[in-house]
C-alpha cells in the first residue's frame, strides 16, 4: 500500500465516500448520527445566553463611559479610578467571552454540518476540515507520522505527527474511522502490530521540554529544560499565592490583626473552633508552597547507556541515585469515570513500576522511543481500540 486506499472496500456499515481525485484518492467523512442534534440544540441555547451576556456587558461598558461625561442624568454609576478598573476588567472579559462564543458557534456548525476530506497520495496526505465551502487544509508528511489510532474516550481518529497528537476527524461511523485508520497506517508504513510488541527502535528525538547532552563515557544525559521547570513552578506559585492570599485574611482575622464582621451564628475569630476549621486550609496552603519549592529547587536527570538507565535527583546539598537494568518501557493509558484518557510513560523493572512522565501520548511516545533507542529496551504500547 502506498497511500492509495481506493483498492480496499469501504465498510458496509459506514457512510464514508472514496473516489479517485486529481492528486490521489479522496475520502470524505461527514458528521453522522441523530445524537449530534442534541449537541447542536445545547450549543444553540448556550449561544443565546452568550449573546445576552455580550449585550449586557457592552451596555454596562457604555453606561460607564457615559457616566464619565454625565450623559445619564440621575443614574448613579462609579467614576474615576474605580470606573476605569471596572472598564478594564469588562474589556478583558469581553475579549475572552467573544472568543468563547465564536468557538462555540464554529463547534455548532461543525457538529451539525461538518465535513472532513482526506486526499491520500504516495508521498503523504492532505486533510481538509470545514463546513460548506469554508475550512482549513493541512498537509501531512508521511515521514513524520509515528502512529494512527482511535481515541478510547470518543473514538476520534488521531495521529502522532512528529511528537504531537493531532485529531484528524471525529466524523463518520466508527467503522469508517477504523477503515481509514488502517489505510493511513498502511500509507505511512506503520505495522498494525508493531506498536504493541517489543520492538527496539533506532534513532528517535526528544519532545519539547527536554534536552540531551553527550557524556564522556559515551552515554546520554536527559534533563528537563529550564523553561519547562519554570512553567511548572510558576503555575504552582500562582495557585499558592491565590490560595494563601485568601486563607491569609482569615489567619490575620484570627490573630486580631484585622477586623472582620461575623454574622449571627458564625464562629468568632481566634477561638479554638475557628482555628480547627481553618487548619486544613492552612495545611493545603503549606503543601502548595512546598510543591512550588520542590519544583523550583529539585532537579532530575537521566543517564542512558546500553541496558542501563540511571536516575539522579538532586536536592539542595544532596543527590539520590536509582539504577535500572534489563527493564521495559511502557506507554500506559487509564480512563477515569468521565471517560477521559490519562497517559503515562512507565519504567517496568523488578519491583514497582516507576513513572517517568505523564501527559500528551504523542510526546510520551517520542520520549519513550528516544529512551528505548539509547538503552536497547523494548517500548510497549497498549493495543489500539
Amino acid at each position: 500500500m502506498t497511500g492509495e486506499p481506493g483498492t480496499a472496500a469501504l465498510p458496509a456499515s459506514g457512510t464514508a465516500q472514496a473516489e479517485p481525485g486529481v492528486h490521489g484518492t479522496e475520502v470524505t467523512l461527514r458528521t453522522a448520527g441523530v445524537g449530534r442534534w442534541f449537541a447542536v440544540g445545547f450549543l444553540a441555547i448556550w449561544l443565546a445566553g452568550w449573546a445576552a451576556g455580550e449585550v449586557f456587558a457592552l451596555a454596562f461598558l457604555g453606561l460607564l463611559g457615559g457616566a464619565r461625561f454625565n450623559l445619564h442624568g440621575k443614574v448613579s454609576l462609579p467614576t474615576g479610578a474605580l470606573a476605569l478598573g471596572m472598564a478594564a476588567f469588562l474589556l478583558v472579559w469581553l475579549g475572552l467571552w467573544t472568543l468563547g462564543g465564536v468557538a462555540a458557534f464554529m463547534s455548532l456548525l461543525r457538529t451539525g454540518w461538518g465535513v472532513d476530506r482526506f486526499t491520500l497520495a504516495s508521498d503523504g496526505w492532505t486533510v481538509w476540515q470545514g463546513v460548506g465551502r469554508w475550512g482549513r487544509r493541512r498537509r501531512v508528511d508521511l515521514s513524520q507520522v509515528r502512529h494512527v489510532a482511535l481515541q478510547r474516550s470518543n473514538g476520534a481518529l488521531v495521529a502522532d505527527i512528529n511528537g504531537q497528537m493531532v485529531t484528524l476527524t471525529p466524523f463518520g461511523t466508527e467503522a469508517d474511522r477504523r477503515w481509514l485508520r488502517d489505510r493511513l497506517q498502511a500509507a505511512a508504513g506503520i505495522s498494525a502490530q508493531s506498536p504493541h510488541g517489543a520492538a527496539v527502535p533506532s534513532g528517535g528525538f526528544l519532545p519539547s521540554g527536554y534536552r540531551s547532552d553527550p557524556l564522556p563515557d559515551g552515554g546520554t544525559r536527559v534533563r528537563a529544560t529550564l523553561g519547562r521547570r519554570m512553567i511548572g513552578a510558576g503555575c504552582l506559585l500562582l495557585v499558592a499565592l491565590f490560595w494563601n492570599g485568601i486563607v491569609g485574611v482569615f489567619v490575620l482575622a484570627g490573630l486580631n490583626l484585622i477586623r472582620v464582621k461575623i454574622e449571627d451564628g458564625g464562629i468568632p475569630p481566634g477561638t479554638g473552633g475557628y482555628w480547627l476549621v481553618l487548619t486544613p486550609f492552612i495545611l493545603v496552603g503549606l503543601a502548595l508552597v512546598g510543591a512550588m519549592l520542590w519544583a523550583s529547587l529539585v532537579t532530575e536527570e537521566w543517564r542512558l547507556l546500553p541496558d542501563r538507565l540511571e536516575i539522579r535527583r538532586a536536592f539542595p546539598g544532596r543527590i539520590r541515585v536509582w539504577r535500572y537494568r534489563a527493564a521495559t518501557l511502557a506507554l500506559n493509558v487509564k480512563l477515569d469515570s468521565d471517560g477521559d484518557e490519562s497517559w503515562t510513560l512507565d519504567l517496568q523493572a523488578e519491583g514497582k513500576p516507576r513513572r517517568l512522565d505523564s501527559g500528551d501520548p504523542a510526546k510520551l511516545r517520542a520520549l519513550g522511543l528516544f529512551l528505548a533507542s539509547r538503552t536497547g529496551w523494548p517500548l510497549r504500547e497498549p493495543p489500539d481500540r
